[in-house]
């Protein structure tokens, strides 16, 4: 099996994990970060998106897009507006992927809007819509 096939079938387990240490980056005070972190995160990220693409049929963009709308919904609640940081890095390197999100990812703004019942939240609003224009502009 080739390394590209090998990468495109773990990324259904790994992809959660890269998000969430990504996400985690984003919460802790960078000079607190070990050196090139977050590059090398962003790097797995790429290839894992890059041998999905490559390797159609046996990691679907259905399932891609499920585990990026379980992070999103699982991890909304607590870390607000930063869950969209990397999304849109994904947005970045896989527009059609994040295209296939948008619509969940709306919902899910309306859905934690509604349950705290307080309004619009202005930061998860503009949040949401740096990852919209990522998604209609890449």
């Amino acid at each position: 099996m080739s390394e590209s096939k090998q990468i495109a079938r773990e990324t259904e387990c790994l992809l959660p994990s890269i998000l969430g240490c990504l996400l985690a980056c984003e919460q802790c005070a960078h000079d607190n970060l070990p050196g090139g972190m977050k590059s090398l995160l962003k790097g797995l990220l790429e290839m894992m998106l890059v041998a999905c693409h490559e390797s159609r049929g046996i990691t679907s963009k259905n399932a891609l897009v499920t585990i990026l709308a379980a992070f999103l919904s699982s991890n909304m609640k607590l870390s607000g507006a930063l869950v969209f940081r990397p999304l849109c890095l994904v947005a970045q390197l896989d527009q059609e992927l994040a295209a296939n999100l948008h619509p969940k990812a709306r919902q899910a703004v309306n859905e934690i809007e509604l349950s705290r019942g307080t309004g619009t939240d202005i930061s998860l609003r503009t949040a949401f819509q740096e990852f919209s224009a990522l998604v209609q502009t890449t």
